[in-house]
């Protein structure tokens, strides 16, 4: 059986006193489409920004591509890809790429010209699906 692309083990963030995120172990094996599904306020965006590196768990791990996801390397961004309601709220170069100007679509159009290895959705508590290829 291949390595997971994503790998949380007891996965606990806190803002503060308040739990965000308790707990979260899961597997996502290549090739395969997941989803996290729940009300506002239930952790999917704050999971995808640890999973992406942008914030750190208070407790747990996450590996992605076999890589420790708070300091993931150049080579592996290269190979995921992150589509956010809000790219200014983002920060940071989430694609491996660094290019004053590069707007979102330019982005999309770049993912969609590149060889996708892998691609994980979620849908937003917006009803939008973002996506993690």
């Amino acid at each position: 059986m291949l390595d997971p692309v994503i790998r949380t083990d007891r996965l606990t963030r806190y803002f503060g006193r308040r739990e965000v995120v308790r707990d979260l172990s899961l597997r996502v094996p290549p090739g395969q489409v997941t989803a996290l599904l729940g009300l506002n306020g239930a952790g999917k965006t704050t999971t995808i920004r640890i999973i992406m590196g942008l914030l750190r768990p208070t407790r747990g791990k996450c590996d992605v591509l076999g890589q420790d996801s708070s300091c993931l390397s150049p080579e592996t961004r290269t190979r995921i890809g992150y589509m956010v309601d809000d790219p200014i709220g983002a920060g940071g170069d989430l694609s491996g790429i660094d290019r004053p100007g590069t707007t979102s679509r330019d982005m999309v159009e770049y993912r969609f010209a590149s060889r996708v290895l892998y691609r994980v959705f979620f849908v937003s508590s917006g009803g939008n699906v973002d996506g993690l290829s």
